[in-house]
Parts: structure tokens; sequence; C-alpha cells
């Protein structure tokens, strides 16, 4: 379900605010008992309310967010049991500026580490990881019946990022790799929205986001579960600048303004 459509239910127009909804501040303490209902078991609702706070402080822009955007950007996070921000770079909540409604929307975008996280609870993957390659490092790799993979770093004084790779090992013991060139990952930035804006992941972290580019290629050739795949079109829709989706079903309650879990819904369905 996507921000317009809870809107539409209860009977909004899709570019105005929900009056009880000041702030993101104030809709994030309402929402709390959703909080705790999308959070799987290993991730406290205080301390994702905590990493969440901290985010808003030190990125101002997301208190100008439309704050039902934010909410579903933090609901994600919650859902996939991943820690927004740059202290783990499992995932990151953005501000977009959305054009076509003259507004500000948050929008959840995985981090590379995140997706590396996700791939670690699928019982057909061993491991995963991606690297970056750069001007003076050794490097060689090759594509077809004996493919292969070789990298040495330098020591010191390793140059510019030229290549970024991932490896995956799978259980019953084959392996899957990519190799992509700065070249083509600065295409796939350049085609999305905001990519060049100071508070976007691209800026601050532009080699964590090369790595996460390679992972989310190699993850089309592996065995994913149906969350991961939610989580990958989700953050695709948000390199493109198009409204995401939750995999649950939810309303806002329009006297208090809070997100409501519609249990009924997934007994009915």
């Amino acid at each position: 379900m996507s921000v317009d459509k809870l809107k539409e239910q209860v009977g909004l127009p899709k570019e105005k605010k929900l009056k009880k909804q000041s702030n993101v501040i104030d809709l994030l303490e309402k929402s709390s008992k959703q909080i705790k209902l999308a959070l799987p078991s290993h991730v406290t609702p205080n301390r994702m309310k905590r990493i969440i706070l901290t985010e808003i402080r030190k990125n101002p822009k997301l208190e100008e967010c439309e704050p039902l955007s934010f909410m579903f950007a933090v609901m994600q996070c919650c859902q996939l049991g991943l820690e927004p921000g740059s202290a783990l770079g499992h995932a990151f909540i953005v501000p977009f500026n959305n054009t076509k409604k003259n507004i500000v929307e948050a929008q959840f975008q995985l981090g590379y580490k995140g997706m590396i996280d996700l791939a670690r609870r699928s019982d057909q993957i061993i491991s995963i990881s991606a690297r970056e390659v750069c001007k003076n490092d050794f490097f060689d790799y090759q594509y077809g019946l004996e493919e292969n993979i070789v990298h040495r770093p330098a020591a010191s004084n390793r140059g510019e990022l030229i290549f970024v790779y991932a490896v995956a090992r799978l259980k019953g013991g084959g392996v899957q790799f990519d190799v992509m060139s700065i070249d083509e990952v600065e295409k796939i930035r350049d085609a999305a929205p905001n990519s060049r804006l100071p508070s976007s992941p691209w800026t601050k972290y532009r080699t964590e986001m090369a790595k996460k580019t390679v992972i989310r290629r190699i993850f089309k050739m592996l065995p994913i579960s149906i969350e991961i795949q939610t989580a990958f079109s989700n953050d695709e829709r948000s390199d493109h600048g198009v409204e995401q989706e939750l995999k649950d079903d939810w309303y806002v309650d329009n006297d208090t303004g809070e997100l409501i879990l519609d249990r009924n819904g997934d007994e009915n369905g």
C-alpha cells in the first residue's frame, strides 16, 4: 500500500497533509505501538526510535518531510529489522524533493550492508561480499567456461576507484560473481533523481553506494526470498523517484493521525 492510497482511503487529497500530523516527530510518537508490531524480536522499539530521532537531528531536512511518507520509510526499516543511518550502513531515510507535488517526501533506501544482512538470512546463500577496486590494485577477472576473479589490493596509495565487484557463495558449492566499472555505476547513479544533492547517499557514501549497485545486480542471479524481493523493489523505486509500497495493509486513524496495522486484513487475506 502506498502513501497516496492511504490518503485516498481516509478521503484526503493526495497533496494534502493530515491535520493531526504537525510534524514527523509527532507522528513518530503517535505510532509507537505500530513500530513495536512491525519490528522483529531482535530490535527493540525504544532503540529504533532513538536511532530515528538521531537521524532527524543529523539531517534536519527530514523534519520537513511529509509526515506520512516519513513513517512509511520508518515502517520499511522496522519490517526488515534494519537500523537506518550511517552507524551500520544498513538503510537510510532520505528526503526527496517531489517536484510534481511541490513537497519534500521521505524515501527508504537500502545500504549495501543492509543488502548483505538480508542475503545472509537466506538459507540458500552461505556468504556474500562486495569490494572496491582501485587503480593501483592488481585486478583480473574473466567470464565464460572458466570464470575467475583475482584481486590483490595495493598496500598503500591505492588510487581512484575504477571497479566494484560482488561475490556470493551458494549452498551446494556454487559461486556467483559480478563486476561493474565505475562508468557503469555512475550511469545508474545519474538516472536517480536528486542523486547529486548534498543529502543523497550517493554524495555522502559514494563507494558504499557503488558496492550496493553491484550487489543489487548480482541479486538478480541469486535465490532470494519474497521479503528481499520486496525490499529491492522499493529500493529501485526510490532510485527512480517512484512511490514505494509496504508489504502489510496499513490505514490512518483520521482522529489521531496515527498509522494503524490492519490485522483484520491479514486474517481475511
